[in-house]
Order: structure tokens, then sequence, then C-alpha cells
């Protein structure tokens, strides 16, 4: 057949289409440019919130070196308490300790003490009264209570009269911390060196970033405002620790000036190039379509008549022939878009009323006035497993025999149904009932429904199925605010188990207190097993008890287990390199594989306890297969033993085993993962623990009987380690007592 007709055809519409798609090209490359411009700016602004996060880090340094100085320097304490002259050897540590903060802190500048006692400064440089002291303006302000940060605005700084005048922002931490009753320590950082942080970062043509006191003063980053009209300040983020902001921003210069400028110009011609050309082509169709209106007109006399036509040769009969068996198909299209039309109503993407679902959808069941609506997802559990045991094929069937049970047992009870699989292991649906049908006085209908389609399941199919359900709702634009809840309850079979029907009214809030307890233990575990203690193992299950005891969600169950991932690999990294190897290569996949598959939490606990176990096992062996392992465990047995001596040390331990003090650090440091003086005081802080949990003894008496001479070095300590004073812990743990 000739084709003269298709190729001019063709040639007709070539010039409308290379205008309309060059047209559409350029739309896109300025569509494009406005979005790279707002990555830009919002790279901008995600590099702003990295810097200020730097920077507080910088400066939190100094702050926790300073706190430091003040839990742990007992010079401090004894400067601040005494009054007048002192021993000399009390101010030269004091000194010696300003300088090391200085030294350990590369922004500070100057450092100095203050006592409350006699106004009394001591710096590093000298000791005067706070009437002869350059800054005692600020440090009246600071113990009147001027500041509302710890940290103060930039200001002038200089310690002796002939001191040149420098910029600096101060830290002022009261002494003891909190009150300040009795002195204050005051540390100055440099802003010339603050400034120097910033060098790099401002150094660009296309950003600027400035940080500001509360005052509005540039004290470090790029000092210039704004320098043109296009320049655009992004965002401006307060800081959490001190009177600062950070303002960042971005200037846009070239030919990109042009095309932010002139975007929406371009827009409106590219938008009337399109339309012209929609015009030109609609021109085209009208000419060329006389030649197919008998085509149309042979379609509508086909579909009237139901004639039978066989494909003859010629294009248009082939066009006819392709449409006739697109017709024919049309009927078991129906049952798709039926489904895909389901799941846009339950995801509340489309949600009509009921005049327009009688015009469209008069065929399937909807919601009459008054009707009470209850939403089910149900899913095949272990899914993995049921594929594997049926195969696809049988699968399907098997989906369509629950699918008519539901819809039997919907029907014996005088409910409406529909439901359809939105995914292969999952099936929604909604039932409906009048408000007059009564419940059985425990369940709703709909629930009742459920109940009965899971145990028919458990019965007489091979596996079994969960359904959660939301809360029964009377509005049907309230139907995708239940789907989410019925999705929301399946989340929790983890916990309470699979082969069960989940209202959403059941569960409870996440109980926050409990998670946080989870975390604790979490972390005893990790620390028990890391030094291979033989209560690992008990740990474990209460571990898992409580996630047992405890009704949490898919998500918070996964949550609290890539925390117990985190705490193990911490515990392995600060090991010896066998130990962080069998970790990587063996324990760390084990365990992940069986995060992303577990069904409940009794399941996911057998099997993390078989490969903790086989972890430990191969632990011991790594241990005893070197020629140290009787030496630290004979070092460990000592310190156990003789843990409430005052005396016990690196060097009394070393002497006892006959080795060299370093020798001793150092396999310790391999062996337990922790310095010999840390493990120590942990251990004495569990001794302490039990003890002022199950008896009434006073702190004193407690602090010696784990090895502590005085009770301030004690509660320093256990402060430090535990995150609350003995009096605190006791008074927490008071049930526990004996």
């Amino acid at each position: 057949m000739k084709r003269n007709g298709l190729i001019r055809l063709l040639l007709s519409y070539l010039p409308v289409f290379f205008v309309t798609i060059s047209a559409l090209v350029f739309l896109f490359f300025i569509v494009m440019t406005e979005y790279a411009k707002k990555e830009g700016e919002h790279a901008n602004t995600v590099f702003a919130e990295q810097v200020l996060q730097a920077f507080e880090a910088s400066v939190m340094f100094v702050e926790q070196m300073a706190v430091k100085e003040v839990l742990t320097n007992d010079a401090f304490q004894q400067f601040v308490d005494g009054v007048g002259e002192q021993d000399p050897m009390v101010g030269y540590q004091v000194a010696s300790g300003l300088s090391d903060l200085l030294v350990a802190s590369p922004l500070a500048d100057s450092a100095y003490l203050y006592r409350t006692s006699d106004d009394r400064v001591l710096s590093t440089n000298q000791i005067i009264s706070l009437d002869q002291f350059t800054d005692k303006p600020y440090v009246n302000a600071v113990m009147s209570g001027a500041f509302p940060f710890d940290w103060s605005n930039t200001r002038i700084y200089r310690e002796i009269g002939s001191e040149k005048e420098r910029p600096v922002i101060s830290l002022a931490k009261r002494i003891p911390l909190g009150n300040g009753e009795r002195g204050l320590l005051v540390v100055n950082i440099s802003v010339a060196r603050l400034s120097d942080l910033f060098k790099d970062m401002s150094r660009s043509e296309l950003s600027y970033l400035s940080m500001r006191d509360s005052t509005g003063q540039v004290f470090a980053g790029s000092r210039e405002q704004k320098t043109a009209p296009s320049d655009k300040e992004l965002v401006m983020l307060p800081s959490t620790i001190g009177p600062w902001e950070l303002h960042a921003g971005v200037r846009y210069k070239g030919l990109h000036d042009v095309i932010s400028v002139l975007s929406a110009v371009w827009l409106i011609v590219g938008a009337l190039v399109v339309l012209l050309g929609l015009l030109w082509l609609m021109a085209l169709i009208r000419r060329n379509h006389k030649p197919l209106q008998s085509i149309v007109n042979r379609i509508h006399s086909y579909a009237a008549s139901k004639l039978d036509l066989r494909l003859q040769e010629g294009e248009f009969k082939y066009i006819e022939s392709a449409i006739d068996a697109l017709l024919r198909e049309t009927r078991e299209g129906q049952a798709y878009r039926n489904k895909r039309y389901f799941r846009e109503i339950l995801d509340g993407t489309r949600l009509p009323d009921k005049q327009e679902w009688q015009e469209e959808q008069s065929q399937l069941p909807w919601p009459e006035a008054g009707s009470r609506i209850t939403v089910l997802v149900l899913e095949i559990d272990r899914y993995g497993e049921f594929i594997q045991t049926y195969g696809e094929r049988d699968a399907t069937l098997l989906q369509y025999v629950i699918s008519n049970v539901l819809s039997e047992m919907a029907d014996s009870s005088g409910m409406k149904l529909w439901s359809e699989w939105i995914s292969p292991s999952r099936l929604g649906g909604i039932l409906m009932r009048d408000t007059e049908m009564p419940g059985d006085g425990q369940q709703l209908p709909g629930a009742a429904v459920c109940e009965q389609l899971r145990a028919w399941v458990e019965s007489n199919l091979q596996f079994t199925v969960s359904i959660g359900t939301g809360e029964e709702i009377a509005r049907t634009e309230d139907i995708p605010l239940a789907f989410d809840e019925g999705l929301y309850a399946l989340e929790f079979r983890p916990a309470l188990g699979l082969n069960r029907v989940i209202p959403r009214n059941t569960l409870l809030p996440t109980d926050k207190l409990a998670m946080y307890g989870l975390l604790q233990s979490i972390s005893d575990f990790a620390q028990r097993f890391r030094l291979a203690e033989e209560e690992w193992e008990a740990s474990f299950k209460q571990l898992f008890g409580s996630v047992e005891e405890g009704v949490f969600s898919r998500d918070d169950l996964a949550g609290i287990m890539n925390y117990l991932i985190y705490s193990m690999n911490r515990s392995f990294t600060d090991m010896s390199s066998e130990h962080a190897e069998l970790w990587k290569q063996e324990t760390l996949p084990r365990m992940e594989a069986l995060l992303s598959e577990f069904y409940t939490i009794g399941e996911l606990r057998k099997k993390l306890l078989q490969v903790f176990q086989e972890t430990a096992a191969q632990i011991r062996m790594i241990q005893e297969s070197k020629s140290h392992y009787a030496l630290m465990k004979n070092a460990k047995a000592y310190i156990e033993e003789h843990y409430a001596d005052p005396d016990l040390s690196l060097m009394l331990v070393s002497d006892r085993l006959n080795i060299s003090s370093s020798h001793l650090s150092r396999l310790f440091k391999e062996q337990h993962g922790e310095k010999f003086v840390d493990y120590i005081a942990q251990y004495r802080m569990t001794a302490a623990k039990e003890l002022l949990s199950s008896t009434s003894r006073p702190v004193q008496d407690v602090a010696r009987e784990v090895g502590y001479l005085h009770s301030f070095s004690f509660i320093r300590t256990f402060k430090k380690l535990c995150g609350q004073t003995p009096g605190e812990y006791r008074e927490e743990h008071a049930g526990t007592r004996r």
C-alpha cells in the first residue's frame, strides 16, 4: 500500500513539533536554573547550620574543660574556700591549672579565678584584689546575674593596665556550679582566633557568613553587609549556648543574575510559544481530521451493532481492528480500575461524594447516610515463608478464598463490604453497618467479623493472618485516617504477637520512661558483654524481659535494636583488633540480618541470644589463645578482692603480679577496652550502687567501703560516672532496699 498520505501527514506536523519542543527545552532550562538556585540556597542554609554546630562545639570544648577543672582540681576548691593569705603552693597550683586550661583550649586567651570571701582575683600572672583588677565591672555584672547566658557578648579585655586591649568573648562559671556562692571562674576566648576559624568558611564569592552578638556586632566571619541588591540573606540561626547569631546568605552574579531577574519574562515568552504551537497544531489537526472521520464513524457503528469485523489489508482497517481489541479488553480492565479507585480512597487522594460515586461506580457498595464504618487491614503472617510454600499461583487462589470468606461473613452479619488486595500480602477492607446494629457488648460488629475471619483462617488453612482495625467512624472523609490507624495497629505485631486482631483504640502511647530505662539496660549489657562477665546472659534476659513487657511498635523496636548495635559497636571498637574484626565480620552482619527479618520479639530474643553466645565463645577463644590471658584474669581477680583498699593502684597491682606498670596498663587496655583506673572506678561505683540501694548506711561509710578516704572525692566520681549524686541514686532506688 502506498504511504504518500502518511508521509504528507508527518511532514505537516514536523515544523510545529520542532518549535514546540525547542520552547519546552528552553522552559526546562529556565525551570532547572531556578531549581538549582533553590538547591544552592538550601545547601547554603545546611552549611550555615553545620558552621554554627562547629562553632558551638569549639566553644563548648572550652566550657567542658573549665567545668572539668572546677570539678576535679582540688586547688580551685581550696582557693575559693580560703580567706586572706594562703599557702603559696595553692596559688601556684591554681595558676598551673589555669595555664593547663589555656594550653588545652587553643581558642582561649586568658583566664582568672575570683574569690567572693575577700574579693581576691588570681590569674596566671598575678593575684590581686578586685578593686585593683581591670575587669571588675564584668565580675560584678556576672555576680549580680545581669547576663542570661554563661557566655558574654564581645567585649574589650586587658588584665594589666599596661597591656593592649583586645576583643574577647567570656565564659563565667560560678563556683560551686549552679549557685556561685564562693567564687567565679572566667575564661576569655580570643575573637581574633575565632575570626581565623571562620576565615576559610567565609572566603567565597557566592556566599557570606557572619557571627554576631546580641548587639549586632560582627565578631567572626564576613564583616561586610550585603553588597548588591541581588544579595540575599537566607538564614539567621540563634546560638543555644550564648547571645550570638549566625547570619548567612548568597550573592548572585553574572549570567545567573540575568536569568534570575528575567526568569518570569522567559517563562511568559516560552509559554506563549508553546500556546502558539498548540494553536498551530489544532489548525493542522482540523485540516487532517476529515480523512480520519470515516474511521471514527465506523468505530461507533461497530460499538453499536457489535459486528465481528475481520482484519483486512490497509492501514485504516488495521487501526479499526486494534480499537476492536481494545474494546474487548475494556471489561477486563474494569477490575484494575476498581482496585486503583479503592486505593485512592484509602490514601485520601480521591474521595467522591455519594452522587459522584453512584454516577461512576454504581455497581460498588458505598455507605448510606448514617452508616458506621470500620476500615481493616489484613496481613498474611510470615509472608516470605507463605510465598515459598505455596508459590505465586496458589497464593493468588488463597487470597481469593480469603476475600470471599470475608465477604460472606460480612453479609451474614448484615454488613456491606468493599475489599481489595492492596499489596501481595495485604488486604484492605471497608465494612459498613447500620447504626442500629448492636454489638456483643465487648466488640463492635466490624471487629467481630475480623475475629471470625482470623479464627476461620487459623482453623482451615495452613497459615495465619493478623488484622489491624481503625476506630469506627461515621464520615466517609475519615476513611484515610481510619486506614492509617489500621496500618499503625499492624506495627505492633512484633510486640503483641501474630495471628490476632489489633484494634487501634486498644493501643497506648509509647512509655518514654520505659524507653529510657531500656537504653540504660542496653548500655549495662554492652558493658558486661565487653568485659566477658558471667552475668552478661542474665543482663540480656533482663533486657529482653523489659522489651517484652512493654508494647512497642516495630519502629520503636527497630530504634531500640539499633541502639543495641550502636552500644555493642562502641564497646568492640575500644577492644583489640581481633575483637573488632570478629564484630565487624561476623556478629554485626548477623545482627543486622536478624533485625531486617524478625516477626516477633520472642523469635528475635532467641536468635540474638544464640548469636551472642557464639560470639562470647569466640571471644574466650581469642583471650585464651594469648599468653597474657591468665595474667589479666589474676589482675581482675585482685581488683575485685581489694577494691575497698584506698591504696589500690596500678603500681600496687603490677608489683603483686611482678610486671611493669606500663606493661600492665597496655595489656589492660587491650583486654578490657578501657584504662586501668577507669575499670577500678567503674567497679567501685557498681559496688557503691549495691550498698546505696540495699542498705541505709551513710554516704561517708559507703565511700570508705568502696575505697575512698574522702567522701567528696567519692561523690564527685559517682556523679561523673553515674550522672547523679549518691543521695539522688539512693532516693530513686529506695524501693529495692531490703
